[in-house]
């Protein structure tokens, strides 16, 4: 969304969002005509990405970190930077246990391979999903995939994200003062915005959403986290690595009604 609004600015149209209050209602965004403006923000719209590799631990300088920390919010949203390395740790323990219940769950497994794209040509024919080399994977026949990925045990993935927060050099998590699909919203907006940020000074990140997906742990990171009221929507963990491939995505042709 917020990519969205930000491309269509710098090609002359101002764009009016109207969210959703209920289930069986859409988003809407209405594009006016205004003076082209085009923001920083736009040339790192095609850099953007989910880099979901391990990270180098270097440390980020102290002035990118406050201008990301600086990253305008949308109403009734916030961001927690955890940056402690103490704090770090107890994060890494709710996406372990997140981790546990997922890889345990016959349906989460079920999905997870729905969405995969094992190999190159799988890729080139769905133009969409995970490819597996986003991830630090071998290409490999479905077959296979399918085979490795259900078989895959929850203590190996565990092992795996951990490693990857701890290579990260902090983690942020995006909260909302309400549950509701405008909130969601409004929290999509704002990781794509800090994603952009992050970008513009090289600094990687990836969503790892495990303690926030698994409704029972969901709480209880709420209060290890200390956010009171504030409900964690999304995790994100951030560091500098190298750039790695990109999914394909579908021509605009193909989407747009």
């Amino acid at each position: 969304m917020e990519n969205l609004l930000l491309a269509a600015r710098a090609q002359g149209y101002q764009g009016e969002v109207t969210l959703p209050n209920h289930l069986s209602e859409l988003i809407s965004v209405k594009l006016t005509a205004i003076s082209v403006y085009i923001d920083p923000l736009v040339q790192y719209i095609p850099l953007r990405q989910n880099t979901r590799s391990e990270y180098l631990s270097e440390m980020i300088k102290i002035e990118a970190i406050r201008k990301v920390q600086a990253t305008s919010l949308e109403p009734g949203t916030g961001l927690e930077f955890i940056l402690n390395p103490g704090r770090m740790e107890s994060v890494i323990e709710y996406v372990n246990t997140g981790n546990l219940q997922q890889y345990a769950n016959p349906a989460f497994v079920q999905e997870l391979i729905y969405w995969l794209r094992f190999n190159e040509r799988e890729a080139l024919a769905s133009m969409d999903g995970l490819f597996s080399r986003c991830s630090g994977n071998p290409t490999v026949p479905r077959l296979l995939g399918k085979m490795f990925v259900s078989g895959t045990k929850p203590a190996k993935q565990v092992d795996s994200d951990a490693k990857k927060l701890r290579s990260s050099i902090g983690a942020v998590i995006l909260t909302s003062e309400k549950d509701d699909r405008a909130s969601w919203v409004k929290v999509g907006r704002l990781y794509q915005r800090l994603a952009l940020n992050m970008t513009t000074y090289e600094i990687k990140s990836a969503l790892l959403n495990q303690p926030i997906e698994v409704s029972e742990i969901r709480p209880q990171f709420q209060s290890a986290m200390n956010l009171g009221e504030k409900i964690p929507q999304l995790l994100v963990r951030f560091g500098y690595a190298p750039g790695m491939p990109k999914s394909l995505r579908r021509p605009i042709e193909q989407v747009l009604i």
